[in-house]
């Protein structure tokens, strides 16, 4: 019985199915493109990162190290004379994610699992200073305005 009346629909969308099935077509994501990308992207990362230890505080396994070398990967990064550096940083840290995202599924993709978090949580910090500095750009602009219109006029 077709209670809603997409029965029609559904043995059409069926046999569709199984035809593409039949043409072993892909059905979803390209999981192979996606675990291209996610190493290109994760290489990536790893050069922009070039100088700072941050693998070997990764590798030691210990949660103060590792908090550590994200430390030290926001001085690196935030320090350096490429102002453009962080952004792609970020770009990158986002498109892996995003392939991460498609091709979870293969035990390859978990090999980047470890590196792919330490990216993450780098954002996510970095995104937090972003807020900090804007929040005291703000308070000092803010203290600027009441302390020129409280000072007296000459």
């Amino acid at each position: 019985m077709d209670y809603i009346g997409i029965a029609e629909s559904l043995q059409a969308a069926l046999r569709d199915y199984t035809d593409r099935d039949r043409a072993q077509q892909e059905v979803g994501a390209p999981i192979d493109e996606a675990l291209a990308l996610l190493e290109e992207k994760v290489e990536v990362l790893g050069e922009l990162l070039y100088g700072c230890p941050w693998r070997e505080a990764l590798d030691s396994g210990s949660d103060r190290a590792k908090v550590e070398a994200i430390m030290e990967a926001l001085n690196h990064l935030l320090g350096g004379a490429d102002l453009e550096l962080v952004d792609r940083f970020l770009h990158h840290t986002r498109v892996a994610g995003q392939a991460f995202t498609l091709a979870v599924s293969s035990l390859e993709a978990m090999r980047f699992r470890d590196d792919l978090a330490f990216f993450q949580r780098w954002r996510w910090n970095c995104a937090g200073l972003g807020r900090m500095r804007l929040r005291g750009l703000q308070m000092t602009s803010s203290w600027r305005r009441r302390s020129a219109r409280s000072s007296p006029t000459r």
